[in-house]
């Protein structure tokens, strides 16, 4: 368990959201204060040319009390190879082989062979910064019902992400309730598990979805609902490379996907307002407006599309037209989400062009 270190956790803002000092001390064994076990759970899938480069981020972390299990998805390169022969250099890092399940099959299958008390996860084709776990880990600071967050860049290559060095960082302490508003509005808060970090026992209780795509679109707001506090760093210290052959990038998609994005847009929102009943409209606004206007930009990327892909894009482009003025005049509907749903409305060609044109500024963001 973490021992909490009033140095590093100074409040410094006492309103309803407590603003906290991090301070990371080279001078100060960080050892003394965090006796933790860590786990870090790659899956791994077909990333010959990043998994390498992937584990070396993870191995020179500032925190080394840290279990690598690398999760091999039935990989069709030399990747399942390439994971034995780090596993051979370092006995922190543990290799698991399996038939091919997908992402969540992946977590879901290292889960039970974590030994660390506190669990985080990084795709086998990103990279973090060496201070990556030890943020994470003192923003935690022992709490065992807490999940913290830092930010992450998007990045065109492994090598893009410069190894930063902080010696005190900002964190808001949130409740549950701010914390799923953060993340359905999109504010500092994403709605990917990576960049995460939680006790063991929190991940266990919520597996992924298996068998679908968009996974944590669908759980992560299931996930936050079960946590006491939400520690967010202001740190981007987790680099996510856009890789154009990734799942959720490529030119084409089959129905399945397309209806798992639908699915998971549900789950996201339908669980949201269970929670707390009529407490979020303009959240889930927001967040429907978003990844609505996303999900129609990808229409003409589905390959032979069905009835219920058909059903599905039908209700986007009712929501975006029909309910235009609903969100159109939510306070709490950021700007930026309402000038994508606009252009979505206006010109879908126009709406793509802007989306790669806000990639390419995210990978130049490399701070």
């Amino acid at each position: 368990m973490f021992v909490q270190d009033a140095i590093w956790r100074q409040i410094v803002n006492s309103r309803q959201q407590y603003k906290i000092a991090l301070s990371l001390n080279e001078e100060t064994d960080l050892h003394d204060n965090l006796n933790g076990l860590v786990s870090i759970v790659v899956p791994v899938y077909n990333v010959e040319n990043y998994i390498e480069r992937c584990v070396q981020s993870i191995m020179t972390q500032t925190y080394s009390m840290i279990e690598v299990i690398l999760v091999d998805d039935g990989s069709t390169d030399s990747s399942a190879d390439l994971c034995e022969a780090l596993a051979d250099k370092d006995d922190r890092i543990k290799v698991i082989h399996k038939e091919n399940g997908g992402l969540s099959s992946a977590r879901n299958a290292a889960l039970p062979l974590v030994e660390g008390e506190y669990l985080t996860f990084v795709d086998g084709d990103d990279v973090i910064r060496s201070q990556h776990v030890e943020i994470l880990a003192r923003a935690l600071h022992g709490d065992n019902r807490g999940i913290s967050s830092v930010s992450a860049i998007s990045i065109p290559n492994q090598d893009s992400l410069p190894n930063l060095s902080w010696s005190k960082v900002d964190c808001l302490e949130l409740s549950q309730k701010e914390a799923l508003s953060q993340m359905l509005l999109g504010k500092g808060l994403s709605v990917s598990a990576c960049g995460k970090m939680a006790h063991k026992d929190i991940w266990a209780s919520t597996p992924f979805p298996e068998d679908r795509v968009y996974e944590d679109l669908s759980v992560m707001s299931k996930i936050i609902s079960t946590v006491g506090k939400v520690y967010s760093v202001d740190a981007a210290s987790y680099g996510q490379v856009f890789r154009i052959d990734s799942i959720t990038r490529k030119s084409k998609m089959s129905a399945r996907q397309y209806l798992d994005y639908h699915a998971a847009i549900h789950d996201c929102c339908d669980y949201a307002e269970q929670m707390f009943p009529g407490e979020f409209e303009h959240e889930v606004l927001s967040r429907k407006l978003l990844e609505y206007a996303r999900l129609e930009n990808l229409w003409l990327d589905v390959v032979e599309p069905n009835e219920a892909c058909l059903r599905a894009r039908k209700e986007a482009q009712r929501f975006l037209k029909s309910d235009a003025g609903k969100w159109l005049h939510g306070k709490q509907i950021p700007l930026a989400v309402k000038t994508k749903a606009c252009i979505q409305i206006i010109s879908p060609k126009l709406y793509s062009t802007f989306f790669r044109l806000l990639q390419r500024l995210k990978q130049r963001r490399v701070c």
